[in-house]
């Protein structure tokens, strides 16, 4: 089965809680399952860099790579809690259970790949997530890693309607950059003081993916109005097709700041949560 995590680009990295397990209570009064939250959709991880997208046979942009994501979930009962169980799952198998333990997150390199080129049953959908209280109670939920790449092209993002991405309405002076180290070969790009670009991105979470450099500086970042997070795109050395941001997803405004002495921000491409269908299966 670890074979078959590999093909779908899912890599385990789970993070334990510092809350031990409790020992299993033998008591059977308790028949009431305990209440698990966890996230429909996994969460895209802010500092990590996504892999230069596959072509097809025409050089056109196919799937990308190494998109690390990450989920986190609790539960509670009255008997309280002795342990969650997680599974892989694909489009055509399921993994195994992990053994009862107190790992409440974990974290995965996936792919937006969509059976571009075939194979679609060892599509990585997510995980399975149970909790089990000290009265052997179980409740099952499913988190989908299950993300989308779409490019910036000046235009649609790429025409990836299922994205769930609008068309972005710019403000401001912006020009297209041309470089094979972009996700889909281009960004748009402006270092005009309070340039701006708008889209709509109906998603649990959306991610922004900017280059960083030395060239590079801040902008503000909105969703519906509200401001979210100031991003800082400088750093040392280029860093290309990095997540710099992650939040819920909305009406999504980054203006840029134009900080003085690198006043350039690029956006390259935009993260969301795909809604479970695969564009070669509509």
């Amino acid at each position: 089965m670890s074979a078959r995590i590999t093909k779908a680009s899912a890599m385990v990295v789970a993070a334990l809680t510092a809350v031990s397990t409790p020992s299993v209570a033998r008591a059977t009064s308790d028949t009431t399952p305990p209440v698990l939250h966890a996230p429909h959709n996994a969460q895209f991880s802010v500092g990590t860099v996504l892999s230069p997208m596959a072509l097809d046979a025409e050089s056109q942009p196919q799937a990308t790579g190494e998109i690390i994501m990450h989920a986190r979930w609790s539960a509670s009962d009255a008997s309280g809690i002795c342990g969650y169980s997680i599974r892989p799952e694909w489009a055509g198998d399921v993994g195994k259970w992990s053994p009862w333990n107190s790992v409440n997150s974990v974290t995965t390199s996936t792919t937006d790949y969509n059976d571009q080129f075939g194979g679609g049953s060892f599509k990585f959908m997510g995980y399975g997530v149970r909790a089990r209280d000290c009265a052997s109670n179980i409740t099952h939920a499913f988190v989908r890693f299950m993300p989308i790449v779409s490019q910036e092209d000046g235009a649609t993002f790429g025409g990836y309607e299922y994205g769930g991405v609008t068309a972005p309405t710019y403000k401001g002076r912006w020009t297209t950059a041309t470089c094979d180290c972009s996700s889909g070969g281009r960004t748009r790009r402006t270092r005009q003081a309070r340039a701006a670009v708008t889209f709509v991105a109906n998603s649990d979470h959306v991610g922004l993916v900017m280059p960083k450099g030395p060239t590079r500086g801040k902008a503000k970042v909105y969703v519906n109005g509200t401001l979210k997070a100031v991003v800082n795109t400088h750093a040392a050395t280029n860093v290309h097709r990095a997540v710099v941001w992650s939040g819920p997803g909305g009406r999504v405004r980054v203006v840029n700041l134009a900080t003085r002495g690198h006043p350039r921000i690029d956006l390259d491409a935009v993260l969301t949560n795909s809604s479970g269908h695969f564009p070669g299966f509509l």
